[in-house]
């Protein structure tokens, strides 16, 4: 059964939208607070949600686009927030298209220079970086331009201060962040080989814990893989409302 996406705004979100985004969260994540989704949902521009056979939400994550400045420039970042997918439905690209469709409707705006900005605390999200981007960062075989390096650093920083551990280029927060349950925070034993996931795990041995490894990627249809480009030509089957 294929996941079907659907971008809204927050504000139309349901009361039983939300109820049902923060069982899933709690399903899979410990230290999930309701007061904190509500307040990280409030602050985001819209959410793209993922629904089985029956209309039931079974994954979603929320978006924010940041303007900012700096090195003299004017910059925009795509912010990913909480995301999750409902297990049965591991490994499906429905969420990644639907992200895909969000990043080509800002691009499309002319919300230009335009960056992925992610945190991520799992190997399954960093993973989606190289196969869909050319160029990102941190990356285990090329450093970064210095102007996307301070990019990412001073978008860390403007979000979470003092949480954002510069040597280490990842966040910590204080109190601790929720994080993935015991099991699934286990990478499987086929993938620890894989050069991308050792290089996650030296940058971010701190992930079952809740540490989250910033990143960043440059949305631009010169940056993008083949594979990415064959993502966005695929229909959506719901409809989008954003």
């Amino acid at each position: 059964m294929k996941l079907q996406y659907e971008i809204r705004t927050v504000t139309a979100l349901s009361e039983q939208d939300r109820v049902r985004m923060f069982r899933l969260m709690c399903t899979y994540y410990e230290n999930v607070k309701r007061a904190k989704f509500e307040a990280d949902l409030a602050e985001k521009d819209g959410v793209l949600l993922l629904f089985d056979g029956e209309g039931v939400i079974s994954g979603f994550s929320t978006f924010l686009l940041i303007e900012s400045r700096f090195g003299g420039r004017n910059a925009f970042a795509l912010y990913s927030g909480d995301t999750i997918v409902d297990k049965t439905f591991w490994g499906q690209m429905s969420l990644f298209q639907g992200f895909a469709s969000v990043m080509i409707h800002f691009l499309e705006q002319g919300k230009t220079p335009l960056y992925w900005f992610l945190l991520t605390k799992g190997i399954r999200t960093y993973l989606l970086l190289p196969l869909y981007f050319r160029r990102f960062y941190p990356n285990r075989r090329r450093r970064p331009l210095p102007y996307e390096e301070g990019l990412l650093a001073h978008l860390a920083r403007a979000r979470f201060g003092a949480c954002f551990l510069p040597e280490q280029g990842v966040i910590r927060l204080d109190p601790p962040a929720d994080r993935l349950r015991d099991g699934l925070a286990m990478v499987p034993e086929g993938k620890l080989k894989n050069p991308h996931v050792e290089f996650f795990l030296r940058r971010n041995p701190g992930y079952v814990n809740g540490d989250e490894l910033a990143c960043l990627a440059r949305i631009d249809w010169d940056n993008f893989t083949r594979a990415f480009s064959r993502l966005v030509k695929r229909p959506c089957a719901h409809p989008t409302v954003f």
